[in-house]
């Protein structure tokens, strides 16, 4: 029994090192595994992402004194995260999951009872030139605090005024394309119908559709490493003088 454990192991082992010897391990930010087909046809990447938030509320009398502290703290967000292209670079897809009870938000009668895993589950295409096609779930063209993603905005949590006017995702079809007005002067339209009535819904469809857009000026050119789509100035943009 015992040798046949240590054979056991001894397999796993050997199994566990040739697959670390032929996955392209990433640097620190890119993702757990970059994997890429023999042919180059195909590419995967694996990533994952938590945030934890905690925050604390008082109550205030009529004293002016601050009374019954109330502590909480949760898992914000987990999530997985696929991407790559096959065939060739010029179609890619995304395939993000939330795990997170917030990300869940709950199944209702929309969604089947079901809980609302898929965050992201969207098709490009880049079919000529600059031009790109989006077919799928993901997030619309809205304001810019929305299209950033949550793993690089500056704080956990998003503004009050966004959780108002957000587009957030919803299923449908992008066109998306930019051009170089100058030597620096760049230019980005996006355009999306989409079913307009959220992520995952499965039945209920009000009818309709929805209409939305979004037009990018950048007249001093793109910023580093696509820093634009960035709470923060972690690469530290040149001064333009």
């Amino acid at each position: 029994m015992k040798m046949n454990l240590l054979a056991l192991g001894l397999m796993m082992c050997s199994f566990f090192t040739s697959f670390s010897q032929e996955t392209n391990s990433p640097e620190f930010g890119k993702g757990l595994f970059n994997l890429m087909g023999k042919d180059s046809t195909w590419s995967a990447k694996i990533a994952a992402r938590m945030q934890l938030l905690s925050s604390t509320t008082w109550t205030e009398n009529s004293n002016g004194n601050y009374t019954d502290p109330h502590f909480n703290a949760l898992i914000r967000r987990a999530r997985l995260k696929f991407d790559g292209f096959v065939y060739s670079p010029k179609l890619s897809y995304k395939l993000e999951l939330g795990l997170s009870n917030r990300d869940l938000s709950g199944g209702s009668k929309y969604t089947s009872d079901a809980p609302r895993y898929i965050l992201d589950a969207v098709v490009m295409w880049n079919f000529y030139q600059n031009f790109e096609l989006w077919v799928g779930q993901t997030k619309l063209p809205g304001n810019m605090e929305r299209v950033i993603s949550s793993g690089n905005l500056q704080l956990v949590n998003r503004s009050l005024l966004n959780g108002q006017f957000t587009l957030d995702r919803d299923m449908g079809i992008q066109l998306r394309h930019y051009t170089h007005l100058t030597d620096t002067f760049v230019m980005r339209e996006i355009l999306s119908i989409s079913q307009g009535e959220g992520r995952n819904i499965t039945t209920g469809n009000l009818g309709g559709h929805q209409y939305s857009g979004r037009l990018e000026l950048l007249p001093f050119g793109e910023f580093e490493g696509g820093d634009e789509y960035s709470g923060g100035d972690l690469k530290r943009e040149k001064n333009l003088n």
